[in-house]
């Protein structure tokens, strides 16, 4: 786990799933709220730490939808409902991580449809 500061935004990374990905926490100091970014599985984990912290999930985005950047993202849509946001060009790599992963060795949980789509420059 690695926290740094800027101004009043908070980051945590955290190591999950695993490939271990780098997974981060990303919330600005008061709000209350925190965005989760690239949750690579272990939503348990994730959610743990979020409730040390006193969050409540904003949003889930990811960076990019490879498989092991999106595998947390059902149990944590499930859990907080919270929106699941990714760029409109990774459409079909969500559509596809379930049989991606299966061709790396591992069995993920398939991700929900994307509630938003943001395009370069978002």
């Amino acid at each position: 786990m690695t926290s740094m500061t800027s101004s009043n935004i908070l980051v945590e990374r955290l190591e999950v799933g695993p490939l271990s990905t780098n997974c981060y926490l990303v919330w600005e100091d008061g709000s209350g709220k925190v965005t989760i970014i690239d949750p690579g599985e272990d939503a348990l984990a994730i959610l743990t730490r979020v409730g040390e912290l006193g969050l409540e999930v904003e949003r889930i985005l990811a960076t990019h939808c490879h498989f092991d950047h999106i595998a947390g993202a059902a149990g944590l849509k499930a859990a907080t409902g919270a929106p699941f946001v990714i760029h409109e060009g990774d459409a079909t790599f969500v559509e596809d991580a379930v049989k991606a992963a299966h061709r790396w060795g591992f069995d993920i949980e398939k991700p929900p449809v994307p509630d938003l789509y943001v395009k370069d420059g978002d």
